[in-house]
Protein backbone atom coordinates (compact mmCIF):
# COMPACT_ATOMS: atom_id res chain seq x y z
CA UNK A 1 0.00 0.00 0.00
CA UNK A 2 0.69 3.50 -0.27
CA UNK A 3 -0.23 6.86 0.34
CA UNK A 4 -2.31 7.07 -2.74
CA UNK A 5 -4.34 3.96 -1.56
CA UNK A 6 -8.04 4.70 -1.06
CA UNK A 7 -8.66 5.98 2.84
CA UNK A 8 -11.14 2.80 3.55
CA UNK A 9 -8.25 0.30 3.15
CA UNK A 10 -6.48 2.00 6.10
CA UNK A 11 -8.91 3.17 8.51
CA UNK A 12 -9.85 1.57 11.58
CA UNK A 13 -13.48 0.00 11.71
CA UNK A 14 -13.73 -0.57 15.26
CA UNK A 15 -13.29 2.75 17.65
CA UNK A 16 -14.89 4.17 20.74
CA UNK A 17 -18.33 6.50 19.96
CA UNK A 18 -20.01 8.12 22.77
CA UNK A 19 -22.91 10.73 23.08
CA UNK A 20 -22.75 13.97 24.29
CA UNK A 21 -24.44 13.28 27.81
CA UNK A 22 -21.62 10.77 28.16
CA UNK A 23 -20.11 11.58 31.19
CA UNK A 24 -16.28 12.49 30.85
CA UNK A 25 -14.61 9.92 32.61
CA UNK A 26 -16.47 6.93 30.81
CA UNK A 27 -15.30 8.24 27.54
CA UNK A 28 -11.96 8.24 28.71
CA UNK A 29 -12.08 4.74 29.94
CA UNK A 30 -13.44 4.04 26.54
CA UNK A 31 -10.64 5.47 24.93
CA UNK A 32 -8.40 3.20 27.12
CA UNK A 33 -10.45 -0.13 26.32
CA UNK A 34 -9.74 0.92 22.24
CA UNK A 35 -5.86 1.66 23.22
CA UNK A 36 -6.53 5.35 21.27
CA UNK A 37 -6.66 8.75 22.87
CA UNK A 38 -9.78 9.74 21.59
CA UNK A 39 -13.35 8.91 21.15
CA UNK A 40 -15.82 10.03 18.43
CA UNK A 41 -19.04 11.91 19.50
CA UNK A 42 -22.02 11.17 17.61
CA UNK A 43 -25.90 11.76 18.86
CA UNK A 44 -27.38 10.99 15.74
CA UNK A 45 -25.12 12.47 13.08
CA UNK A 46 -21.40 13.23 13.82
CA UNK A 47 -21.51 15.39 16.62
CA UNK A 48 -17.39 16.05 17.45
CA UNK A 49 -14.29 14.60 19.08
CA UNK A 50 -12.87 13.95 22.62
CA UNK A 51 -9.24 13.76 22.66
CA UNK A 52 -6.99 13.19 25.58
CA UNK A 53 -5.09 16.69 25.02
CA UNK A 54 -8.91 18.05 24.96
CA UNK A 55 -9.16 16.22 28.16
CA UNK A 56 -5.61 17.81 29.71
CA UNK A 57 -6.31 21.56 29.07
CA UNK A 58 -9.96 21.89 30.67
CA UNK A 59 -9.59 19.69 33.34
CA UNK A 60 -6.54 21.39 34.69
CA UNK A 61 -8.37 24.98 34.79
CA UNK A 62 -7.99 26.22 38.33
CA UNK A 63 -12.22 26.63 37.73
CA UNK A 64 -12.20 22.71 37.52
CA UNK A 65 -11.19 21.77 40.69
CA UNK A 66 -14.34 23.70 42.59
CA UNK A 67 -16.85 20.94 40.13
CA UNK A 68 -18.13 18.00 41.17
CA UNK A 69 -16.80 14.94 39.51
CA UNK A 70 -19.97 13.67 38.19
CA UNK A 71 -20.77 16.94 36.32
CA UNK A 72 -18.61 16.83 34.22
CA UNK A 73 -19.68 15.30 30.98
CA UNK A 74 -18.15 14.96 27.11
CA UNK A 75 -19.97 18.19 25.51
CA UNK A 76 -18.36 20.20 27.97
CA UNK A 77 -14.95 18.84 26.60
CA UNK A 78 -15.14 18.15 23.06
CA UNK A 79 -14.68 20.10 20.02
CA UNK A 80 -17.24 20.57 17.69
CA UNK A 81 -15.50 21.84 14.53
CA UNK A 82 -14.90 17.89 12.79
CA UNK A 83 -12.51 17.91 9.81
CA UNK A 84 -13.56 14.80 7.96
CA UNK A 85 -13.14 13.13 4.84
CA UNK A 86 -15.15 11.56 2.53
CA UNK A 87 -15.04 7.58 1.48
CA UNK A 88 -13.38 8.41 -1.84
CA UNK A 89 -10.28 10.11 -0.13
CA UNK A 90 -6.89 9.36 -0.13
CA UNK A 91 -4.54 8.14 2.65
CA UNK A 92 -2.36 11.34 1.46
CA UNK A 93 -5.47 13.88 1.64
CA UNK A 94 -6.20 12.48 4.82
CA UNK A 95 -2.52 12.97 6.09
CA UNK A 96 -3.11 16.83 4.22
CA UNK A 97 -6.06 17.29 6.80
CA UNK A 98 -3.96 16.22 9.95
CA UNK A 99 -1.08 18.52 8.81
CA UNK A 100 -3.09 21.26 8.42
CA UNK A 101 -5.35 21.98 11.22
CA UNK A 102 -2.85 20.27 13.52
CA UNK A 103 -5.30 17.04 14.92
CA UNK A 104 -4.03 13.92 15.01
CA UNK A 105 -7.05 12.00 13.89
CA UNK A 106 -9.80 12.33 10.62
CA UNK A 107 -12.89 10.68 10.44
CA UNK A 108 -14.34 8.95 6.98
CA UNK A 109 -17.89 10.28 6.84
CA UNK A 110 -20.01 9.10 4.03
CA UNK A 111 -24.06 9.27 3.03
CA UNK A 112 -24.75 7.21 5.57
CA UNK A 113 -22.56 8.46 8.73
CA UNK A 114 -19.28 7.78 9.66
CA UNK A 115 -17.61 4.77 8.21
CA UNK A 116 -14.01 4.79 9.94
CA UNK A 117 -11.49 7.24 12.08
CA UNK A 118 -7.51 7.36 10.39
CA UNK A 119 -5.19 8.12 13.48
CA UNK A 120 -1.37 8.94 12.69
CA UNK A 121 -0.81 5.44 13.28
CA UNK A 122 -3.15 4.18 10.15
CA UNK A 123 -1.35 6.95 7.68
CA UNK A 124 1.97 5.68 8.83
CA UNK A 125 0.68 2.01 8.48
CA UNK A 126 -0.48 2.65 5.18
CA UNK A 127 2.58 4.91 3.78
CA UNK A 128 6.05 4.43 2.46
CA UNK A 129 7.89 7.18 1.90
CA UNK A 130 10.05 7.52 5.22
CA UNK A 131 12.54 5.35 3.22
CA UNK A 132 15.88 6.85 2.87
CA UNK A 133 15.14 9.82 5.65
CA UNK A 134 16.63 10.19 8.89
CA UNK A 135 16.07 11.57 12.13
CA UNK A 136 17.83 14.47 11.19
CA UNK A 137 14.94 15.65 8.77
CA UNK A 138 12.25 15.64 10.80
CA UNK A 139 13.88 16.42 14.32
CA UNK A 140 12.18 18.47 16.44
CA UNK A 141 14.36 20.62 18.52
CA UNK A 142 12.55 21.21 22.14
CA UNK A 143 12.95 24.17 23.75
CA UNK A 144 12.67 22.40 27.52
CA UNK A 145 12.99 19.34 29.65
CA UNK A 146 11.83 18.27 32.86
CA UNK A 147 12.84 17.13 35.90
CA UNK A 148 11.16 13.90 38.25
CA UNK A 149 10.77 16.86 40.58
CA UNK A 150 8.45 19.69 38.70
CA UNK A 151 4.93 19.50 38.94
CA UNK A 152 2.58 18.21 37.28
CA UNK A 153 0.70 21.18 36.52
CA UNK A 154 4.26 23.10 35.41
CA UNK A 155 4.38 19.60 32.43
CA UNK A 156 1.11 20.81 31.28
CA UNK A 157 1.93 24.61 30.70
CA UNK A 158 5.06 23.35 29.16
CA UNK A 159 2.86 21.51 26.79
CA UNK A 160 0.31 23.90 26.09
CA UNK A 161 2.89 26.43 25.60
CA UNK A 162 4.88 24.72 22.87
CA UNK A 163 1.85 22.40 21.67
CA UNK A 164 3.97 18.97 23.34
CA UNK A 165 2.74 16.06 24.13
CA UNK A 166 5.58 14.02 24.54
CA UNK A 167 8.45 15.52 26.86
CA UNK A 168 11.50 13.76 27.97
CA UNK A 169 12.25 13.87 31.61
CA UNK A 170 16.31 14.61 32.91
CA UNK A 171 18.42 14.45 35.90
CA UNK A 172 19.95 17.57 37.42
CA UNK A 173 22.94 17.27 35.49
CA UNK A 174 21.19 16.45 32.22
CA UNK A 175 20.72 12.63 31.83
CA UNK A 176 17.57 11.26 29.97
CA UNK A 177 15.49 9.57 32.91
CA UNK A 178 12.70 8.96 31.35
CA UNK A 179 9.14 10.83 29.89
CA UNK A 180 6.07 11.79 30.14
CA UNK A 181 3.44 12.42 27.74
CA UNK A 182 -0.48 13.76 27.65
CA UNK A 183 -1.63 10.73 28.93
CA UNK A 184 0.01 10.85 32.22
CA UNK A 185 -1.02 14.22 32.86
CA UNK A 186 -4.83 12.94 31.96
CA UNK A 187 -4.40 10.17 34.87
CA UNK A 188 -3.09 12.44 36.80
CA UNK A 189 -5.93 15.11 36.30
CA UNK A 190 -8.67 12.06 36.82
CA UNK A 191 -6.40 10.39 39.80
CA UNK A 192 -7.03 13.86 41.57
CA UNK A 193 -10.74 14.32 40.45
CA UNK A 194 -11.42 10.96 41.32
CA UNK A 195 -9.66 10.47 44.71
CA UNK A 196 -9.64 13.97 46.39
CA UNK A 197 -12.28 16.40 48.08
CA UNK A 198 -13.60 19.16 45.82
CA UNK A 199 -11.91 21.72 48.99
CA UNK A 200 -8.61 19.93 49.16
CA UNK A 201 -7.98 19.63 45.12
CA UNK A 202 -6.08 22.77 44.92
CA UNK A 203 -3.22 22.58 47.31
CA UNK A 204 -2.99 18.38 46.61
CA UNK A 205 -2.34 19.26 42.51
CA UNK A 206 0.24 22.04 43.84
CA UNK A 207 2.05 18.58 44.88
CA UNK A 208 1.91 16.47 42.55
CA UNK A 209 4.88 16.18 40.86
CA UNK A 210 6.16 14.27 37.53
CA UNK A 211 8.15 11.78 38.81
CA UNK A 212 4.48 10.06 40.07
CA UNK A 213 3.60 9.72 36.62
CA UNK A 214 6.55 9.83 34.52
CA UNK A 215 7.09 6.87 32.27
CA UNK A 216 10.76 5.52 32.52
CA UNK A 217 12.90 3.26 29.76
CA UNK A 218 12.19 5.99 26.92
CA UNK A 219 13.17 4.99 23.53
CA UNK A 220 16.62 6.49 22.43
CA UNK A 221 17.87 7.42 18.52
CA UNK A 222 20.96 9.67 17.12
CA UNK A 223 20.48 11.95 14.31
CA UNK A 224 21.19 9.32 11.82
CA UNK A 225 18.83 6.46 12.80
CA UNK A 226 16.51 5.79 9.46
CA UNK A 227 12.79 7.32 10.16
CA UNK A 228 11.77 3.85 9.20
CA UNK A 229 13.48 2.07 12.04
CA UNK A 230 12.32 4.89 14.35
CA UNK A 231 8.40 4.04 13.12
CA UNK A 232 9.38 0.54 13.66
CA UNK A 233 10.09 0.79 16.96
CA UNK A 234 7.01 2.91 17.93
CA UNK A 235 5.00 0.31 16.83
CA UNK A 236 7.29 -2.53 18.95
CA UNK A 237 6.88 -0.77 21.90
CA UNK A 238 3.15 1.27 20.91
CA UNK A 239 4.74 4.31 21.82
CA UNK A 240 4.03 7.73 20.33
CA UNK A 241 7.62 8.93 20.70
CA UNK A 242 10.83 8.87 20.55
CA UNK A 243 14.05 11.01 22.51
CA UNK A 244 17.05 12.26 20.02
CA UNK A 245 20.54 12.28 22.19
CA UNK A 246 23.46 13.61 20.61
CA UNK A 247 26.48 12.27 23.33
CA UNK A 248 24.60 10.98 25.40
CA UNK A 249 22.02 14.43 25.76
CA UNK A 250 18.65 15.21 24.64
CA UNK A 251 18.79 17.14 21.20
CA UNK A 252 15.10 16.68 20.41
CA UNK A 253 12.58 14.50 20.06
CA UNK A 254 10.36 12.90 17.23
CA UNK A 255 6.43 11.84 17.32
CA UNK A 256 3.89 10.72 15.01
CA UNK A 257 3.40 14.18 14.55
CA UNK A 258 7.02 15.09 13.14
CA UNK A 259 6.80 11.26 10.86
CA UNK A 260 3.21 12.14 9.20
CA UNK A 261 4.30 15.80 8.35
CA UNK A 262 7.41 14.29 7.02
CA UNK A 263 5.23 11.81 4.83
CA UNK A 264 3.33 14.95 3.02
CA UNK A 265 6.46 17.17 2.98
CA UNK A 266 8.10 14.45 0.68
CA UNK A 267 5.27 13.39 -1.32
CA UNK A 268 4.46 17.17 -1.95
CA UNK A 269 7.88 16.82 -3.63
CA UNK A 270 7.63 14.32 -5.68
CA UNK A 271 4.37 15.21 -7.20
CA UNK A 272 6.07 18.96 -8.28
Amino acid sequence: MGVHVNVLNCALRNFPIVKKSTSLFQAVKAMDRYGLDRVLVVDGDLSGILTKWDVAMKLGLPRSLSVSTGRFKVSGFMNSDVKFVSPDASVLDVARVMVKYNIGSVPVVGDHGVEGLVTRWEVLRCSDPLRGLRVSDALKVIPVALKPSDRIVYARKLMVEYDLSYLPVISGDGELMGYITIEEIVRALIDLHDNVEIKYRRKRLETMLVSDYMRYKPLKVSSTTSLLEVYNMMVDKKCRGVVVLSNERVVGIITLKQLVEKIVEKTSVLST
